[in-house]
């Protein structure tokens, strides 16, 4: 079929030099293409999510991890930060261990398996409705911070408090 468009090229090169250009791609093609590239979107934000549980809650239950990737899910959906998780972990002053060490890996395998589990199920709604969409911070009960004392605590979960915004 090639040497055809080139035979027709040489003949009439204005006329058929747009068709031997561009091969016609398939609609089966395309959605493949597409699908693959949504493919890679979700394992790169999983991977994000993974290794910010990872960093931020690998001494949590599995519910205390996911209480904190559910506040990650909420700046995506939140008009003051970013689109996507590998974005908000990215953002400046948002995690210290992203500007510090985002280059170590996660050293307690048996704790980052557990922060991929939730991560996929965070991504894929499991937890959804778990927790109010207003909260958007969380922090280690224990370390004072003058930020959070403008916010209202949502909830405690083991060594991690939840804020929205408001009055205490």
């Amino acid at each position: 079929m090639h040497y055809i468009f080139y035979f027709l090229q040489l003949i009439s090169p204005n006329s058929y030099a747009e068709m031997a250009s561009t091969p016609p791609v398939s609609l089966y093609e395309r959605s493949y293409e597409q699908m693959n590239s949504k493919v890679a979107q979700d394992n790169r934000e999983a991977s994000c999510m993974a290794t910010a549980l990872y960093h931020e809650a690998r001494g949590e239950t599995k519910s205390g991890m996911a209480m904190i990737g559910l506040v990650i899910l909420n700046r995506t959906k939140s008009p003051k930060y970013a689109n996507t998780v590998c974005e908000i972990i990215k953002e400046r002053n948002a995690f210290q261990w992203y500007q510090y060490s985002k280059h170590n890996r996660p050293k307690e395998h048996s704790r980052y398996l557990l922060a991929q589990v939730v991560a996929k199920d965070l991504l894929s709604g499991r937890y959804d409705g778990k927790m109010s969409s207003s909260v958007l911070w969380f922090k280690v009960c224990n370390h004072p911070s003058e930020f959070f004392s403008k916010l209202k605590i949502y909830s405690r979960q083991s060594n991690h408090c939840f804020y929205r915004e408001g009055k205490v």
